[in-house]
């Protein structure tokens, strides 16, 4: 019973390793649209500007992969105002 248990662990947790993978990294702000129309953004994010047409896909990872994409560093990358 012990080695099902420890067996199924093993199972569980290499599929988590090997199930994440990293943040993706656009080129530019027209790669990004084709995935996010919006842009990309960090939790907690203002807007600096004109109001946004577009809500930005809020995710830490993605866009700290991608923070040059955020040129007036306000914590939204490739956003459509």
């Amino acid at each position: 019973m012990r080695t099902i248990v420890f067996a199924a662990a093993v199972a569980v947790a290499a599929v988590g390793i090997t199930g994440c993978q990293p943040p993706r990294v656009f080129k530019n702000c027209a790669e990004v649209h084709t995935v996010y129309p919006g842009g990309i953004a960090r939790p907690g994010y203002r807007q600096v500007g004109p109001p946004l047409k577009k809500a930005p896909h809020v995710d830490q990872a993605l866009y700290d992969a991608n923070t040059a994409r955020d040129a007036d560093k306000d914590g939204i990358g490739c956003e459509v105002t």
